[in-house]
């Protein structure tokens, strides 16, 4: 009975079973993981669109033009990312000012040299 509450749960909120260590089971849902990411930020986002419409009404009617959002969520492999970084930089594709950029960060003098 517990289990059937909990998959009703997960269910009704869209979460995915791996986010909340669950093993898939075929009433859950399937797919990959970035596959299931990408649908729980799209159900959460469509979610917190309802605080937000309503936070930002109440608090738009002083003087200022507030604007309440949540941040979005971010669903990337930081390891994945890292290692293909690191491939290009090796490989002679990116250089490390162009990573750096990617990073928002300021560029180094040495880093437009290919290694």
């Amino acid at each position: 009975m517990m289990n059937n509450i909990r998959d009703r749960i997960i269910a009704t909120y869209g979460v995915p079973p791996a986010k909340v260590s669950i093993i898939e089971t075929a009433n859950l849902g399937s797919g990959s993981i970035s596959t299931q990411d990408k649908q729980f930020k799209k159900e959460l986002k469509g979610k917190s669109k309802n605080f937000e419409d309503a936070f930002t009404r109440v608090i738009s009617h002083g003087e200022f033009e507030e604007v309440f959002q949540y941040n979005d969520l971010d669903i990337e492999d930081k390891l994945q990312r890292a290692q293909i970084e690191d491939i290009q930089i090796k490989n002679g594709s990116l250089t490390i000012n162009e990573v750096r950029n990617s990073y928002g960060k300021n560029p180094v003098v040495w880093g437009d040299k290919p290694l």
